[in-house]
């Protein structure tokens, strides 16, 4: 088999302003925890049992399995492998890719004509203005984040 299985399961998070980002992920963390039961269902399936058509236009990924990228150095039987690189496509509006590494990378991808230019970079900025906040300071919470929103 070449490739990897992955499923993709839709979560709905509610924000509540009052909570801090801390808490908010801890309340997502032991929310999915508790339905785990129910993870071996894959997307077709849930959107099936639900009976609607499209769940949501989103998709955040979490690379979270584990690359060896030093075996990939290595030769076995004179082949070699020089580069290590992977593309992915999807046909979602907008889809955030969390890749570990040394360092952490995200990669947001928003396909052209999903949003006009404006809109999308509007996305991009909010966006980075959220992981500043979150990295100054965790107990925040989305009430005071947009409060202090810059106009």
């Amino acid at each position: 088999m070449v490739g990897l299985f992955i499923n993709t399961l839709p979560v709905r998070v509610r924000v509540r302003p009052q909570e801090s980002l801390r808490e908010l992920l801890a309340r997502v963390q032991k929310e999915q925890s508790d339905l785990i039961e129910h993870q071996h269902l894959g997307l077709s399936e849930i959107q099936n049992l639900v009976g609607l058509g499209e769940l949501f236009d989103t998709l955040i990924v979490l690379e979270n399995y584990p690359l060896d990228r030093d075996a990939f150095r290595g030769t076995a039987v004179g082949a070699r492998v020089s580069t290590l690189e992977s593309r992915d496509i999807t046909h979602y509006a907008l889809c955030l890719a969390v890749l570990p590494g040394t360092r952490l990378h995200l990669r947001l991808a928003i396909p052209p004509g999903s949003f006009p230019r404006e809109a999308a970079e509007g996305i991009c900025t909010r966006f980075e203005r959220l992981l500043e906040a979150v990295a100054n300071d965790a107990e925040t919470t989305g009430r005071e984040a947009r409060t202090t929103e810059p106009a």
